[in-house]
């Protein structure tokens, strides 16, 4: 019985300190300057990806003319 007990209560604790941790990082913290940031984070993303597509193709193109001595399909 006493086993139960603990282990409701170390769990009780856990939620409560988990509770305060969210909490204190909140505190503080201006909601839009988050927004603005996440929007930033997306952006510079969205930038690498854009980039790793173009110089994936260039690569690409340039592997298919060495491998097969043919130019590359053309594009659609």
């Amino acid at each position: 019985m006493t086993v139960k007990t603990q282990e409701k209560v170390r769990s009780a604790v856990a939620r409560v300190g988990e509770e305060l941790s969210e909490k204190a990082w909140t505190v503080g913290r201006d909601p839009k300057a988050v927004r603005k940031k996440r929007i930033y984070w997306g952006l510079l993303q969205a930038g690498f990806g854009a980039l790793a597509t173009l110089g994936a193709r260039r690569i690409g193109v340039k592997l298919w003319g060495i491998l097969t001595g043919e130019g590359a399909p053309p594009r659609r």
